[in-house]
């Protein structure tokens, strides 16, 4: 399952662990926020400062985790698309698509004879021939 934030997918595992991430580090902050104040209360503030910029950094990990994500899957979706062309161009198969006279222009009458030489005429599935 998939998450978007800002434009950008996370995986629901990856989504999991930065929210654990951001509850622990919330917690440990407050903590630490409340200890620092008691032993000196001009530090609270330089503390308020520390816990903000630890939560921008975990938030723009958070973010470069799903724009690589977001990467990841482009990739494949790409892939994707150039196989599914490749097989059933303009979304039909290929054999509705491309004309003998192309394959003929091609390789030349000979390609008539290799054809001949090598389909088996008892088989009346697909058969596939290198040319």
């Amino acid at each position: 399952m998939l998450r978007r934030i800002a434009g950008v997918t996370l995986p629901q595992q990856v989504r999991n662990e930065f929210d654990a991430a951001e509850r622990d580090l919330q917690a440990s902050l407050t903590s630490l926020r409340a200890t620092v104040t008691r032993l000196d209360p001009t530090l609270t503030d330089a503390a308020d400062r520390a816990s903000r910029k630890i939560q921008y950094q975990l938030s723009r990990l958070r973010q470069r985790a799903a724009n690589a994500e977001l990467r990841r899957n482009e990739v494949l979706s790409r892939h994707a698309a150039i196989l599914s062309n490749a097989l059933y161009p303009d979304k039909v198969p290929q054999e509705r698509q491309f004309a003998g006279a192309q394959f003929l222009a091609r390789y030349g009458v000979e390609l008539l004879a290799n054809v001949l030489e090598n389909v088996r005429p008892d088989c009346v599935d697909h058969q596939l021939l290198f040319l």
